[in-house]
């Protein structure tokens, strides 16, 4: 139900045989057997918060498996029949998980009223003309009354009777409504014996312990909460909201769905876009690497006509020895006591050295230092000839070689 979005303009406690009506910040309440027995000028037009008295509602503590909220209100749905005396199908329910941990797991406070009670106050609300906020058992305000004690017993005085709560550890492990004939003092001391040596807390509406050590407080109605933790709403109604937010979720995640599968089209539909236009260039890089490869095979067709010519040039521009580096050679290793009358050099032909010397050992070294040069080779001496000049004996000589690398500029075995 939980409509907290209104003011709340009062609070109606109700429990077996009585109920108060409490307006806001006031601790005085109005009391009548019933709602109906209400002025209905209290209640009708307003948001009213129902609290439900311990004597119509069902307070367990048990220890669950550590999960999140929504798996614990499965566990606890699924563990109705075993905590209350009556069919889970017959319970409006709320939890609350406390921060204690045990070797079982969290510790759970589930409360729990019949459907028949809410939905007597349902139609009591249709009747008179008010709407309601929340259902809050009383016995879920105890720990806030006590200012959130780990140990504490509450005593509060109803109409007709008593209120008792117990919290242990922080849990509340108990709640019940006892008579006007009840002794208040006895139930109090038999709670302590529940805490051992170190007794509990005692808060209690004003006058109904007597003595020191026990706080004061208000009627626990008074005190709830404009967004209170729990609300005892019909299993219907809970099973109608979370229908709604099933619904809700399916409806989101077809959204998300849809959307997902829109950007799944426009992602293939790009793709296949993407890949024609690369296929497309692939198609015209192939083609210019065919014009390019065609164009370097003229290319290199025109070059290798060209070769030869390349090679007469260069054995016509860069010889492997020039002219003059033969004849400057052939001057160097002229020996002493011989000298050149002349050297005939031409292209692609032997070379041919005439020379005069003044006895043939001249000869000889010449001829020697002329085959051990690596400039040449086949040196050959033609004739040495013996001969006068001015009555002095001499020898006058010619001698043959190849130079290595004198390569003719035009082939001789070309046909012109």
């Amino acid at each position: 139900m939980k409509k907290n979005n209104r003011t709340i303009e009062g609070i109606l406690e109700i429990d077996r045989g009585a109920v108060r009506f409490f307006a806001p910040g006031v601790t005085t309440g109005t009391t009548a057997r019933s709602i109906e027995e209400l002025d209905p000028a209290l209640l009708r037009g307003k948001t009213i918060h129902v609290v439900l008295g311990r004597s119509l509602t069902f307070v367990r503590s048990i220890a669950l498996p550590e999960a999140s909220a929504g798996d614990t209100a499965v566990l606890v749905r699924g563990k109705l029949g075993d905590l209350f005396p009556v069919p889970p199908t017959e319970l409006s329910h709320d939890l609350e998980r406390t921060n204690q941990l045990s070797a079982e797991g969290r510790m759970v406070t589930v409360f729990a009223t019949r459907n028949e009670v809410v939905n007597s106050v349902l139609a009591s609300s249709k009747e008179l003309g008010f709407e309601i906020a929340c259902m809050t058992p009383t016995a879920s305000l105890a720990k806030e009354a006590t200012g959130n004690q780990l140990n504490a017993i509450v005593v509060e005085r109803l109409p007709g009777g008593y209120g008792l709560d117990v919290i242990q550890n922080g849990v509340l492990t108990m709640s019940r409504a006892v008579g006007e004939n009840h002794s208040v003092g006895s139930e109090v001391a038999r709670l302590q014996a529940l805490f051992g040596e170190s007794p509990a807390s005692v808060f209690a509406s004003t006058g109904v312990i007597e003595g020191s050590g026990t706080t004061t407080i208000a009627p626990l109605a008074t005190t709830v909460s404009t967004d209170p933790k729990i609300d005892l709403e019909p299993a219907a109604v809970r099973e109608g909201r979370e229908e709604r937010g099933r619904q809700r979720r399916q409806r989101m995640g077809l959204l998300v769905f849809a959307a997902g599968a829109v950007t799944l089209a426009l992602a293939v539909n790009e793709f296949y876009d993407q890949t024609a236009k690369v296929e497309q260039a692939q198609k015209k890089a192939n083609a210019e690497v065919s014009r390019m490869t065609k164009l370097q095979t003229l290319v290199e067709a025109e070059v290798n006509k060209l070769n030869p010519q390349a090679e007469k040039l260069n054995r016509a521009f860069q010889p492997a020895q020039r002219l003059s580096d033969i004849a400057k050679i052939v001057s160097q290793i002229t020996p002493e006591g011989a000298w050149l009358n002349g050297i005939v050099l031409e292209r692609g032909k032997m070379i041919s050295v005439r020379g005069t010397a003044t006895d043939s050992e001249a000869v000889a070294r010449f001829v020697k230092a002329l085959a051990e040069q690596k400039r040449f080779r086949d040196v050959k001496l033609l004739f040495a000839n013996s001969a006068e000049i001015e009555s002095e004996p001499v020898v006058q000589f010619s001698v043959t070689a190849i130079a290595v690398g004198n390569l003719p500029v035009i082939d001789a075995s070309k046909k012109k």
